[in-house]
């Protein structure tokens, strides 16, 4: 859960600078400090077709403070080095 102010967003853009998913970013981050109160700190990291991006999401501390954009084929069923049952669900049914 985010936390009003206590630590900056850091969002992932894994492709490449200047496109839609970077100019979709920046256009609500300002709406992002307004909102949460804290800066979007925006990673454009592309490279092998988003997983560059992707693997830095994976390495990320699981505090809900890093977010990544992109497509949903970039996101693969089980994350190298990590089995499904290490990842807890974002939502029930």
């Amino acid at each position: 859960m985010l936390v009003k102010g206590i630590m900056d967003i850091n969002m992932i853009v894994p492709s490449a600078p200047g496109g839609q998913a970077e100019l979709m970013i920046r256009t609500l981050s300002p709406l992002s400090q307004e909102v949460f109160g804290q800066p979007l700190i925006i990673q454009v990291r592309p490279g092998g077709g988003g997983a560059v991006g992707i693997e830095l999401l994976n390495q990320a501390k699981p505090d809900g403070y890093t977010l990544a954009v992109g497509k949903a084929s970039w996101l693969p069923r089980e994350p190298p080095g990590r089995s499904s049952k290490s990842w807890p669900p974002v939502s029930r049914r």
